[in-house]
């Protein structure tokens, strides 16, 4: 320096305190503020959920990085420098743990996370009954589409059975009618047989005279 020779010992350098736990300020559901507890409660049909926290740091807070993940949606951390406000649109309903971890910047401090568990109501369609009605109503309703089509075969069936027993009684009597012509033509011919030999017998008898 301009007053001379100036040491510096490391050790004597004051490190900058790690951060402090992170602490959830604000929840929003919708516009809606939703008091942070044990487990944040989401009402059904929510589009828009807004998470506000802060890190426990008076000296330097603009040097904390934070990182954030939402274990049942995404498990991987997703780095956000020192933004303190996340926002996820349309939750799926279900049960979500935010994890929030913050860090210095600048530096090797060890990440301090801190967790909310949330949950997210589903609305009417989205419950499980519901939607075990609805495949209970579909299978109804295969089983009732599976029967009637079950009677139209059978009615098919059966009208088809009676027309071919119509068919069959009107060949059968088609067939008798035939076989009783068949009968009387065999009779007029064996008549005319008899009459030509009755006459070729009276032809003979008169050359004989």
């Amino acid at each position: 320096t301009v007053d001379g020779v100036a040491s510096v010992l490391p050790t004597a350098l004051r490190r900058p305190a790690p951060p402090g736990p992170v602490r959830i300020e604000q929840v929003l559901a919708d516009g809606a503020e939703i008091e942070p507890a044990a487990r944040v409660v989401i009402p059904a049909g929510t589009q828009e959920v807004q998470v506000l926290f802060t890190a426990l740091r008076f000296a330097d807070p603009e040097d904390l990085s934070f990182a954030y993940r939402l274990l049942g949606l995404n498990d991987r951390w997703r780095e956000i420098g020192d933004r303190r406000r996340l926002l996820f649109a349309s939750l799926p309903p279900g049960e979500f743990e935010l994890q929030v971890g913050v860090r210095e910047r600048w530096g090797d401090s060890a990440f301090v996370e801190t967790s909310l568990p949330i949950l997210v109501r589903p609305l009417v369609h989205q419950t499980v009954w519901f939607r075990s009605l609805v495949v209970l109503l579909l299978l109804l309703t295969l089983l009732a589409a599976y029967r009637l089509r079950i009677r139209v075969v059978q009615r098919q069936k059966a009208d088809l059975e009676r027309e071919v027993r119509i068919r069959t009684t009107q060949l059968e009597e088609k067939r008798d009618e035939l076989t009783r012509r068949d009968r009387i033509v065999r009779a007029i011919n064996a008549e005319d047989d008899v009459a030509h030999l009755l006459s070729g017998l009276l032809e003979q008898m008169r050359d004989i005279r």
